[in-house]
């Protein structure tokens, strides 16, 4: 499931993401990644009804959130989420200090004490 919720200021858009997040949805979620970022520049991304996710869909989060980085926007994942996430992120090799010289670590979306 990828859900698409427009929203006001300052929350933003909210992309929730739920069941199995294969290869397959990677098409949806680009569409629907796209589709947040051309009606706000801060967009927020809800993992906690999701069951499951490919490699795929993890790296075209990572993609959009640079990608987003690239025009002065942001994406961010919401606090709740399930348990899998954040070891597969880890074990993904996702999970690294901020790079030195940039501010707050904000460059890494799976940065220790960044957006994650």
């Amino acid at each position: 499931m990828i859900e698409w919720t427009p929203g006001e200021p300052p929350k933003g858009p909210v992309l929730r993401l739920g069941g199995d997040l294969s290869v397959d949805q990677a098409e949806d979620l680009k569409a629907a990644l796209l589709k947040a970022f051309e009606t706000s520049s801060r967009v927020l991304v809800d993992l906690g009804p999701a069951s499951s996710m490919s490699v795929a869909c993890l790296q075209l989060l990572v993609s959009a959130h640079r990608w987003a980085l690239t025009r002065g926007c942001r994406l961010i994942l919401m606090d709740r989420r399930p348990d899998f996430i954040d070891q597969y992120i880890l074990e993904a090799g996702f999970i690294r200090d901020p790079e030195p010289g940039l501010e707050d670590g904000l460059e890494a979306l799976w940065a220790e004490g960044g957006d994650l």
